[in-house]
């Protein structure tokens, strides 16, 4: 199992926006940890049951819903989207991890300095208009799911390709 041990070093989040920061950070770092100790035929690999997804499909998938739901609906930048093209996607640990840290510092960037009334401002979804608060709870809930769907599948891949002593 790949999980946060020990945690992250991380100062206590005081603020709003670092309570956000500080939880998606968490179950960021815990995907990179993830893709990082892994080889890449582990990334590609789906577990034999319906509708299983592969380690890279699931962290395409999350970090596209990041840019979405904060990038695009939080701060209003017009990003294009295939949901489904996500759950198809091949990738390499270090694109993943190139990807989720320019969604990070972007997110980091949007998140500074902002008082409660403007994470209780709307922002604009195609389904109905949301708060920014529910943006990014909804975030930080999706990309947790997914980590541990990752630490899921990591660990039956592992128990599938044993290492020989």
């Amino acid at each position: 199992m790949t999980s946060l041990q020990p945690p992250l070093p991380l100062p206590e989040p005081l603020t709003e926006g670092e309570q956000f920061l500080f939880a998606l950070r968490r179950n960021m770092e815990g995907v990179l940890r993830i893709v990082d100790a892994v080889p890449q035929d582990a990334l590609d690999w789906r577990p034999d049951f319906a509708q299983a997804n592969t380690l890279a499909a699931l962290a395409v998938h999350s970090v596209a819903s990041l840019e979405w739901w904060i990038l695009a609906c939080v701060r209003g930048d017009q990003i294009p989207r295939d949901r489904d093209a996500e759950f198809r996607a091949g990738t390499t640990a270090s694109a993943i991890r190139q990807r989720f840290e320019a969604w990070f510092a972007a997110t980091e960037a949007l998140l500074h300095d902002h008082n409660a009334d403007w994470f209780g401002a709307l922002s604009h979804h195609p389904n109905g208009d949301r708060t920014n608060r529910r943006c990014l709870m909804h975030s930080v809930e999706h990309l947790a799911q997914h980590f541990g769907q990752m630490e899921l599948t990591a660990d039956l891949w592992r128990a599938a390709h044993p290492i020989a002593d």
